[in-house]
């Protein structure tokens, strides 16, 4: 990928693991935490077509942190302890809806060209 693409990774991921704090590390040499992760983002990325695998140019795709909540979210609903809590009108906040609408939000300034003489 490219050097900004590792910003909005890093990014997905701290938000991701500030909401799901059990796929956390538990110490600098539990790499199992470190693991689980990466195998949840490759099978949770968008591949491009007639790709099913790591590829050397494109890696394992685009990083679809929806995807990966959403896969989180299905695999533990059964490990809920409040299994009985419904929330008022079925309403669930999702942080990547959350995180988009910030972006969104977020002016788009060009930087300033360092290549002109100054005035």
């Amino acid at each position: 990928g490219t050097s900004a693409s590792t910003a909005w990774v890093a990014g997905s991921l701290a938000l991701f693991l500030e909401e799901y704090p059990e796929y956390q590390r538990n110490s600098d040499s539990d790499s199992s935490k470190v693991e689980e992760i990466k195998l949840l983002i490759s099978q949770n990325s968008q591949m491009k077509e007639n790709q099913n695998q790591h590829d050397d140019k494109f890696g394992y795709g685009i990083l679809r942190i929806d995807l990966l909540i959403e896969s989180v979210d299905n695999s533990s609903n059964e490990n809920l302890i409040t299994k009985n809590y419904k929330p008022k009108d079925d309403v669930r906040i999702n942080i990547f809806d959350i995180f988009q609408t910030e972006r969104r939000m977020t002016a788009n300034v060009p930087p300033d060209n360092s290549a002109n003489a100054i005035e």
